[in-house]
């Protein structure tokens, strides 16, 4: 029972140091690939902008993307 323990110990150790060498191999690969990549947002970031006037709470749509609003203002 020993000797199985062992051995599996021994097994358990040697997949981890090859599983990290796979890893260092795969990062390496990665860091010369990505250079010339660019990264763009698929989607609008769209939030919520709020505002009161004479102590009546607003909101209404901001796309933080273009810069652009949506929608008109509305009482909440």
């Amino acid at each position: 029972m020993k000797r199985f323990f062992e051995l599996m110990f021994l097994m358990s150790i040697v997949t981890s140091v090859s599983s990290l060498a796979i890893f260092n191999t795969e990062a390496q690969a990665s860091v010369v690939a990505i250079p010339h990549i660019s990264i763009e947002p698929r989607r609008d970031i769209i939030v919520w902008r709020y505002k009161t006037i004479h102590g009546v709470l607003y909101e209404r749509k901001y796309n933080k993307s273009t810069g652009q609003w949506i929608g008109s203002w509305r009482a909440v």
